[in-house]
């Protein structure tokens, strides 16, 4: 049932995967390949929470998967989840610490997370969330800036912060 359901999502039949491997998990269920394919073919399905919740199960059985840690971090994302989101790019952090598209990724969520910030109206958290966006810029800028600088002037998920003179900052003297 296992390479059934990995044939299935190769051939773009993701429901079908998702059966075979639910089938598998009966025999299996502790098998963190087939719980983190099952979460990538629920994306596919557009059915994030339940990829978040196969993503669990992964990392539970494999703590020091950071495929599973970031896709579940980009699922929550996009369910606008952004503190539980966060907390995975920690976990991803903490096992792979030299990797700026990890702190690139998280400046995003704080960025993302001003903006739900600035609907509710709240500065304060607003203040945080771009600190904390700043934070991990210079972080991935530190780790490779020749193409951090460069993603951090065009992308628009930065937006919210682009306008800060601190954002400004990062720039002076490294063009």
């Amino acid at each position: 049932m296992e390479k059934r359901g990995t044939a299935q999502a190769q051939l773009g039949q993701f429901a079908e995967a998702i059966d075979s491997w639910d089938k598998a998990l009966e025999f299996k269920s502790d098998d963190r390949e087939i719980w983190y394919n099952r979460g990538l073919a629920l994306v596919n399905l557009k059915r994030l929470e339940e990829a978040i919740a196969s993503w669990d199960k992964t990392v539970q059985l494999q703590p020091d998967n950071t495929e599973a840690w970031y896709n579940k971090a980009v699922a929550l994302k996009k369910l606008k989840r952004y503190a539980e989101a966060i907390a995975s790019y920690d976990k991803i952090i903490a096992l792979k610490p030299d990797d700026p598209n990890l702190y690139y990724q998280k400046a995003c969520v704080y960025a993302q997370e001003k903006q739900a910030d600035y609907q509710k109206n709240s500065p304060e958290a607003q203040a945080t969330s771009a600190t904390n966006a700043i934070e991990n810029l210079k972080k991935a800028i530190e780790l490779d800036p020749k193409k951090y600088l460069k993603m951090c002037k065009n992308d628009s998920k930065l937006h919210t912060i682009q306008k800060d003179v601190r954002f400004f900052a990062l720039f002076q003297g490294k063009q």
